[in-house]
């Protein structure tokens, strides 16, 4: 579990939300498919789901379920707070 961690990541867009590794617990995709599932966006990048308000968004294509909801507090569980994007001014 990664509660209170902050991640730094270096080229957040090329690395993957849903389909790459990025925190040490295999893919989110693999750990979380019915969120998965629900996303409307399957290749979102670590910065496109993170809004200009340094907060997740995963754009779900629904109003999640009580069971999905669960799901979803154990995957912020997993990956804790947005990770520091280097690269956001300059965009």
């Amino acid at each position: 579990m990664m509660q209170h961690t902050t991640l730094q990541v270096r080229n957040e867009t090329s690395i993957y939300l849903w389909i790459d590794r990025w925190t040490g617990q295999g893919t989110l995709k693999e750990r979380f498919p019915q969120l998965y599932r629900l996303s409307k966006i399957k290749k979102a990048t670590i910065a496109e789901a993170i809004t200009n308000q340094q907060e997740w968004n995963f754009n779900f294509r629904r109003e999640l379920s009580l069971e999905e909801v669960d799901d979803l507090n154990h995957l912020l569980d997993e990956v804790g707070e947005p990770p520091t994007l280097d690269n956001r001014d300059n965009n």
